[in-house]
C-alpha cells in the first residue's frame, strides 16, 4: 500500500435527508469500503460530489486513502469528519488579503505540488519578479532541504516580503475562482490591498508586480525603525503621540499599532508600562506606515506614473479610508502614495466588508485576519470566517486546510466547481 503521506488528498462528501439518514448511509458507505479494496478513492469522491440528491445534510471527511476513509468515518471521538446543514441562499464571498509579518518559507507549498492553476500562478509571477527583486522568487518560498532558515531570514526582508506575499496571495485567488469561489468583494491589509486592487482590474498583473517590488525596495531603503502593538484604542492613543511617533495601524477597536524611531518607541513603551498598557513590540526592521517613510514617496511616484490604470469592478476596501475605494481614487498615484505612509484602517473596514459579505476567506498565509474577524462585533451567526493555509510552524498540510475551507465553504452555500479539483 502507498504511503499515504505521498497520497494527495480527497474531499468525501456524503448527504442525507436528515441526521438519521446521514448516519446511516455513512455506516452503508464504511461497510462497503470495508468489503473491497478495488474502489478508486478519487472516483468515489469526485462521485459523492456531484450526487447531491439525499438532502442538505452532509458529512465530509478529508482524506488520503480508503483506509484513512473507514477509519474517519468509523471515528466517535475526535472525528476528523465535517458536518453541517447546506445553506440553499446564496453567498457573497469577501476575499481578505494578508499584511506583512504572517509569511514564512513552505507557505503553500503542498498547492504549488499538487495544483498546477497554483503552480502556474506561482511561476507566473516569479519569473516576471526576477528582473525587479534579483533572485528566483521560488527559491525563497520552497527552499531546497537544509535551506529553509535561509529563506526565513531573506522573507523577513521588505523588498522580498512584499513581492512573496503578492504572488502566494494572488495564485490563493486563482485558485479559489478555480474551483468556483468568487469575490464579491475584498479587502487587503496594506500590501494585501495590492492583491484586491489587481483582482479588481485597477492595473495589470504585470505593473501590480512592478510596484509591489519598487514599493517593497524602497521601503527596505529607508532608515530602520520600530512598530509597537498596543492593546488600546486610537482615542486613548492620541495622546501619547508625538512628532516621533505615528498611528501605523487599527486592526481591531482595542488592537493599534505604533510606529517610529527606536528611541521614541522606547519611550513609549515606558509610558505604557506606567498606565498598565499592554504593549508588545513586534518583529519588523522598519517603522511602516509612519513619517519615516517619506523619503520612499517621490521615487515611488515614479512607479506609479507609469502605470495604466482601470476603474475597479470588484468593489473593495480602502485601508486608507476604511471603507469602500472610491473608484475614482484608486486609480491615482497620489491615493497609493497616501496608503504607503497612512494608517492602516483595517477594522473600520473589516465591519464594512462583514456587513456585506456572509462568507470572508482570508486568502493568504495563516489566519491573522481570521482571527480579527471571528472577533470583531460585525460578526454574525450568519458569518463563515475561513482560512486558506495553516500558521507558521503549524504541522499541517496546506492542501488539506485549503480543503477544509472549501468543504465549509460549501455548507456555506458557496457553488463549488467539482470537476476543477480533479484537473491535474
Amino acid at each position: 500500500m502507498a504511503n499515504t503521506q505521498t497520497c494527495p488528498w480527497n474531499l468525501l462528501m456524503i448527504s442525507g435527508n436528515d441526521e438519521s439518514d446521514l448516519a446511516q448511509r455513512a455506516m452503508n458507505l464504511t461497510l462497503e469500503l470495508q468489503k473491497s479494496s478495488s474502489i478508486s478513492l478519487q472516483s468515489l469522491c469526485y462521485t459523492s460530489q456531484t450526487n447531491t440528491q439525499f438532502g442538505n445534510h452532509y458529512k465530509i471527511l478529508i482524506c488520503r486513502s480508503v483506509d484513512e476513509a473507514i477509519q474517519g468515518l468509523l471515528a466517535t471521538e475526535n472525528s476528523p469528519c465535517i458536518t453541517g446543514i447546506r445553506r440553499n441562499i446564496a453567498q457573497s464571498v469577501g476575499f481578505m488579503f494578508t499584511g506583512q509579518g504572517a509569511q514564512y518559507p513552505n507557505m503553500g507549498k503542498r498547492l504549488y505540488e499538487r495544483e498546477p492553476v497554483f503552480h502556474a500562478a506561482i511561476d507566473q509571477c516569479a519569473e516576471f519578479l526576477n528582473k525587479y527583486i534579483g533572485c528566483d522568487l521560488r527559491s525563497l518560498l520552497y527552499p531546497e532541504a537544509g535551506q529553509e532558515q535561509v529563506a526565513a531570514e531573506q522573507l523577513k526582508q521588505t523588498q522580498y516580503t512584499q513581492p512573496a506575499l503578492f504572488a502566494l496571495e494572488y495564485a490563493l485567488s486563482v485558485l479559489w475562482k478555480h474551483w468556483g469561489i468568487y469575490p464579491n468583494a475584498m479587502i487587503g491589509h496594506s500590501i494585501g490591498e495590492f492583491v484586491a486592487a489587481h483582482l479588481a482590474g485597477v492595473f495589470s498583473l504585470e505593473q501590480a508586480l512592478m510596484l509591489v517590488a519598487a514599493r517593497g525596495r524602497l521601503m527596505q531603503k529607508m532608515e530602520p525603525g520600530a512598530m509597537l502593538a498596543v492593546s488600546s484604542t486610537e482615542e486613548k492613543l492620541a495622546s501619547f503621540l508625538n512628532p516621533g511617533l505615528n498611528l501605523a495601524v487599527i486592526n481591531a477597536a482595542n488592537a493599534c499599532v505604533i510606529s517610529g524611531t527606536f528611541s521614541a518607541i522606547a519611550e513609549l513603551e515606558k509610558q505604557l508600562a506606567a498606565k498598565r498598557i499592554i504593549a508588545k513590540r513586534l518583529q519588523t526592521s522598519h517603522a511602516f506606515h509612519s513619517y519615516m517613510m517619506d523619503p520612499a514617496l517621490p521615487l515611488f511616484r515614479q512607479e506609479l506614473e507609469k502605470v495604466a490604470w482601470n476603474k475597479p469592478t470588484i468593489p473593495y476596501i480602502s485601508n486608507v479610508t476604511g471603507t469602500w475605494i472610491d473608484p475614482d481614487q484608486a486609480m491615482k498615484p497620489e491615493y497609493w502614495l497616501t496608503q504607503l505612509r497612512s494608517t492602516v484602517r483595517f477594522d473600520p473596514g473589516l465591519k464594512e466588508l462583514l456587513q456585506k459579505s456572509n462568507v470572508l476567506i482570508e486568502t493568504g498565509p495563516g489566519r491573522t485576519l481570521t482571527a480579527l474577524a471571528k472577533r470583531h462585533p460585525a460578526k454574525t451567526e450568519q458569518h463563515s470566517i475561513l482560512q486558506s493555509l495553516p500558521q507558521a510552524l503549524e504541522d499541517e498540510d496546506d492542501h488539506k486546510v485549503m480543503l477544509e475551507s472549501l468543504a465549509h465553504a460549501w455548507l456555506a452555500g458557496c457553488t463549488v466547481v467539482w470537476k476543477n479539483l480533479y484537473e491535474k
